[in-house]
């Protein structure tokens, strides 16, 4: 209790006290004078007096108390509804200050992950600088390999040449064999002939001495010959066999810098390899540096938008459904799957949900397993999705729920779960029931009602596998005040126990909506 309210109060005990003696003075007084008004006697004329002058007295002193206090006159003018509200703040205010520790907790936490994230894009920026070092040492080094191939390629194309001259040679020099075998042939033959006529001049050598001579001498003339074209070919020959010496080595020579060609190209082969391991670990860091980048700028606006934006969405409230029937080939599965997300988006934007970089309204965000490594990427999870939706055996229901605490503002990270979607309930098929007491008054009978929908008809449902809704008022399709209003209705027209059953009102599936009635018998 404050000071003025004490005030208040001891102003009121002793006003009452001089209304007390005040009134008992003007009593006396009025009492000697003996009064009358009308038919009233003195002495109620005196009570009179004494009434009147305490009530103008208490209003009198509630009146300056009010002119001269604005918290008496706003007592005065709100009374029990002032106290009534101030207790609803209180309760606000409570659940304020608990909000408000649990947000600079989270503050804390996302701090401290931030200063990691942070810690970590140091470390990933250095090795960076490391491999991009490693990455020009090794351009160098290809630079360097790639100059000694091709002093190899030109030094085996030097070789190409003098082979290709060696060649032409060779073949020249086999030319020129074959015609000096071919005179030697032809005179061999000739000799052969000469030696023949030489026989035959013999045998009438008293009759052509004359002829023999000039024979002898044409035989001595072609043995020169022949002498000489032996020579000839030996020379030829000798040249032959230098030339296949040659080109043996020549061979050699080729196949040695074919080898160190084959062996420059796998280390080129090599240092090309690392070259593109490098460069892909390169991307990789870079895109992982832009993603912690990214997340961290992400980690502020969301920091920003929990202090200033109310919530959206709790972590597991659902975002949105979608029912996908059994046998759908992957064309139709992938514009299911696309369907399903603008309506995920279409349910975060009404909202207060809005995209943000390359994320929609409510959007895939990946798993990620670390600070920088992602493990499996928005893609990912979507052909994952259409793959299991792909030619499936049984209906199915889609269903997105929000990963994390939304503000408005930012975008609602969704989280996906599949669950088959039967048929659970048919058309006129009765749930649950249960007694009311019809004699009683309205409001008995309707607390038992709303009791039987809230405890025992939800424990039915949900036993049924009926997907419940996270984030709204009940797990199924809730029944109107009218609806319950007119079984409270017909239950006290019956004026006895009654029994009030639940009935479905159409064939429902897992995924709802379930649509139910109240009958009363």
């Amino acid at each position: 209790m404050d000071f003025l309210t004490t005030g208040f109060l001891l102003l009121i005990v002793l006003v009452s006290g001089g209304i007390a003696v005040f009134a008992d003075n003007l009593g006396r007084k009025l009492g000697k004078k003996r009064l009358s008004i009308g038919r009233m006697r003195p002495r109620h004329v005196a009570n009179l007096g004494v009434f009147l002058s305490g009530v103008i007295v208490s209003m009198l002193t509630i009146g300056l108390v009010g002119v001269f206090s604005a918290d008496v006159r706003r007592w005065l003018l709100y009374g029990r509804r002032a106290i009534q509200e101030l207790s609803v703040v209180t309760v606000q205010l409570g659940e304020l200050k608990a909000q408000s520790s649990n947000l600079e907790l989270q503050n804390k936490l996302l701090t401290i992950t931030n200063k990691e994230r942070e810690q970590k894009a140091k470390e990933q920026q250095k090795l960076l600088d490391a491999q991009k070092a490693e990455i020009v040492k090794r351009k160098q080094e290809v630079g360097r390999l790639q100059a000694s191939v091709a002093s190899s390629q030109r030094r085996i194309d030097q070789l190409d040449a003098q082979l290709k001259r060696n060649a032409a040679e060779l073949q020249k020099n086999q030319s020129q064999l074959q015609a000096a075998q071919q005179q030697l042939n032809l005179a061999k033959g000739q000799l052969s002939r000469v030696q023949a006529e030489t026989r035959k001049a013999n045998e009438t050598r008293n009759v052509a001495v004359k002829d023999a001579n000039e024979v002898n001498l044409k035989n001595i003339k072609l043995e020169s010959d022949n002498s000489a074209l032996e020579r000839r070919i030996a020379g030829l020959n000798k040249t032959l066999a230098t030339l296949n010496t040659d080109t043996e080595t020549l061979v050699k020579q080729k196949e040695a810098a074919a080898k160190e060609l084959a062996e420059s190209e796998k280390k080129i082969n090599a240092v090309q390899y690392e070259l593109d391991k490098l460069t892909a670990e390169l991307s990789k860091v870079q895109n992982d540096f832009q993603l912690s980048q990214a997340f961290s700028q992400t980690i502020s606006s969301t920091f920003e938008k929990t202090r200033l934006n109310p919530m959206i969405f709790r972590r597991g409230d659902e975002v949105g459904r979608l029912e996908i029937p059994a046998g759908a080939k992957e064309a139709e599965a992938a514009e299911a799957f696309d369907r399903f997300l603008a309506t995920c988006r279409v349910a975060a934007s009404a909202r207060g949900a809005k995209p943000n970089g390359p994320f929609m309204a409510a959007d895939i965000m990946g798993k990620t397993g670390g600070v920088l490594s992602t493990e499996v990427t928005p893609a990912q999870i979507r052909v994952a999705a259409v793959r299991q939706l792909t030619d499936s055996k049984t209906d199915l229901a889609l269903v997105g729920y929000s990963t994390l605490n939304a503000f408005a503002g930012e975008p609602v990270s969704l989280e996906l779960g599949l669950f088959p979607n039967p048929v659970i309930y048919r058309d006129g098929e009765i749930l649950s029931q249960t007694m009311v007491e019809g004699q009683r008054e309205a409001s008995v009978v309707y607390r038992q009602i709303s009791e039987f929908l809230a405890t025992k008809l939800s424990e039915k449902v949900r036993s049924d596998k009926l997907i419940p809704k996270v984030g709204e008022e009940g797990p199924f399709g809730s029944v109107s005040t009218d609806e319950i209003l007119e079984a409270v209705i017909k239950a006290r027209r019956l004026n006895r126990k009654a029994f009030v059953r639940a009935i479905v009102v159409k064939d429902t599936r897992a995924v709802g909506p379930l649509r139910i009635r109240l009958d009363v018998r």
